[in-house]
């Protein structure tokens, strides 16, 4: 055998060929040259895009039930129902017959307090108050303010609360104060909302702050 073709021969190094090497694998491009390059999966210029708010959901998305909360249109019917059916119930209940009249609207509860406190109460309640007076609805002539307490027509009261307050706000953040942002050049969605939620929380601290609330 040829001294340069064995392998084992201590001349045969130089002479022997090489064996081939596997081909390397593809490093990964460094973030450096994906923002320089543009490449790598990023947007225009090698910026990656920019996040997007969240839209915000259009009424026919939304459900049936849940529409008054997007949708100030279905939030005013919403609202405007109990004192549009309290009027005609109000003429119909003196043609009810005495046992199943009941003693007072119960649309009312809606809108108005429902349980006023019994006289020995609003007499108690006088003290705190420097101007006491009559109070027209007591059947004993009783002094004192006219007060109320808790019952289970005020669960009414409370879901017609919730959906005026729920308007009040919808408008407020979604259409009155995003216009006066658009007047003094405020064009981006995200800067609209921002500044229609920053408005309200202005109003609402302004207005149930002062009342303790």
């Amino acid at each position: 055998m040829d001294a340069r073709s064995d392998p084992l021969h201590h001349l045969a190094g130089p002479f022997v060929p090489p064996s081939p090497t596997p081909p390397a694998l593809p490093s990964p491009p460094a973030a450096s040259d994906a923002k320089g390059s543009g490449g790598g999966g990023g947007g225009m210029n090698g910026k990656s895009p920019k996040p997007t708010s969240s839209p915000v959901p259009r009424p026919e998305d939304v459900s049936l039930w849940l529409r008054w909360a997007v949708s100030p249109t279905h939030a005013l019917a919403l609202l405007a129902l109990p004192p549009l059916l309290a009027v005609p119930a109000q003429l119909l209940l003196p043609l009810l017959p005495a046992a199943l009249r009941p003693a007072r609207n119960p649309l009312l509860s809606f809108f108005l307090l429902s349980h006023p406190a019994p006289p020995p109460a609003r007499a108690e309640a006088s003290a705190y108050f420097p101007f006491p007076r009559p109070s027209a609805s007591s059947p004993t002539g009783s002094t004192g303010p006219q007060l109320y307490i808790k019952g289970p027509g005020d669960l009414a009261l409370l879901a017609w609360s919730v959906v005026f307050f729920s308007l009040l706000r919808l408008l407020l953040t979604h259409y009155a104060f995003p216009a006066f942002a658009r007047r003094w050049g405020i064009t981006k969605e995200g800067k609209l909302l921002r500044f229609g939620e920053q408005g309200y929380a202005v109003c609402y601290w302004a207005i149930f702050g002062a009342w303790g609330v």
